[in-house]
């Protein structure tokens, strides 16, 4: 299998090459940036295109020998995307706030993790017996206050093996704790940035939302990328990538992962509760046990325009009121078009004998 693929257009139509304004750059980035326009920096996507690709196969990589890795963004615009791709891919991300000591001092981040999981299982089987009630609030407050820094790294279980930061400046602590330790870092790197700080720098905007759902979406198809090359003719459970038109594999519920024809028979039924009406289930079971036998990954959609009866009729009284009299010329024979005052339009005059062109004599 190969790493997902994308396209300059794409990357264009994400908005990547916008960078920030020319007062905050940094001078590191003078070699990977195009020009200036409004006093923007534009970056350069010829550049950043061979890199983005280097970073995809690094972190495939990773993903291929069994390692984690680990999404950072704390960013409010990023929070939720991150948190989406990492859970799509099975890894880990940190979208509130780095605290201090997350990778150098996993021990003490370890304990932390504990009291989560046993605040957790508290909550779950509601064992608040013997607790007051001011008690059981505080109890409640700090396992939000843990579950908001700590949720996306519980089960990660050890150090990762490989960060992907969107943002550098901003997570600037996250890096230094990594290089610290030897791990490697895909970092997105804006025009106030230094590319120097990281093992994998890949220049683009890191502020748009539809720039950061296409990193995230990348980094997501690179690690399941390495699922399908284990038997790139296995029939698995795909859901399609908006942004990059990859696949997810296989069907997780909880700990357990499922592959194969039960994962695809577990990702139908999950996807089929949520389709209103049978003949729309009926339709669409047809279409996905047909994409399954002919290996066929298309993104399996039913699209299809409804229209209300009160839509349908605003719309048949707006064509009687405006176009009313030329369906009445249209009723009689006439055509429209042929009389020029009906529309407003004046048909050219016709040439005069004397402008006509002469008769050539033998």
């Amino acid at each position: 299998m190969t790493l997902p693929t994308f396209t300059l257009r794409q990357m264009v139509e994400a908005g990547v090459h916008f960078g920030h304004h020319a007062r905050r750059w940094n001078p590191q980035m003078a070699p990977f940036i195009y020009g200036k326009k409004d006093n923007i920096h534009i970056i350069d996507l010829q550049k950043t295109y061979p890199m983005l690709y280097n970073a995809l196969n690094a972190v495939r990589d990773v993903a291929a020998n069994g390692g984690k890795v680990l999404f950072v963004a704390t960013k409010r615009q990023a929070q939720d995307i991150v948190k989406e791709s990492a859970g799509r891919c099975g890894q880990y991300y940190v979208n509130y706030r780095w605290l201090g000591g997350m990778l150098t001092n996993w021990k003490t981040v370890y304990k932390s993790i504990s009291r989560l999981n046993k605040l957790n299982e508290m909550e779950a089987n509601n064992a608040y017996e013997g607790y007051t009630k001011k008690e059981v609030m505080n109890l409640k407050k700090e396992r939000e206050k843990l579950a908001i820094t700590l949720d996306g790294i519980k089960d990660m279980g050890g150090q990762p093996d490989m960060l992907f930061v969107i943002d550098t400046p901003k997570e600037s602590l996250a890096i230094k704790e990594a290089k610290k330790l030897g791990i490697p870092v895909v970092g997105i790197i804006d025009t106030n940035a230094n590319p120097n700080e990281v093992e994998f720098p890949v220049p683009g905007n890191d502020d748009a939302i539809r720039a950061i759902q296409f990193y995230c979406d990348l980094v997501s198809d690179a690690v399941l990328d390495y699922c399908l090359s284990l038997d790139p003719d296995v029939h698995v459970a795909c859901e399609s990538f908006s942004t990059t038109d990859f696949l997810l594999v296989g069907g997780e519920i909880g700990k357990f992962k499922f592959y194969g024809f039960f994962a695809w028979l577990l990702w139908m039924g999950v996807h089929l509760i949520s389709i209103l009406g049978v003949r729309n289930k009926f339709f669409v079971f047809m279409d996905w046990v047909w994409s399954y036998f002919t290996y066929d990954r298309s993104n399996r959609m039913i699209l299809q325009s409804f229209k209300s009866r009160g839509m349908k009729d605003l719309e048949k009284l707006h064509q009687e009121t405006h176009w009313g009299d030329l369906k009445e010329r249209e009723g009689e024979g006439e055509n429209p078009n042929s009389n020029s005052e009906s529309v407003g339009l004046k048909e050219p005059e016709a040439k005069k004998d004397s402008e006509e062109t002469p008769e050539v004599k033998k």
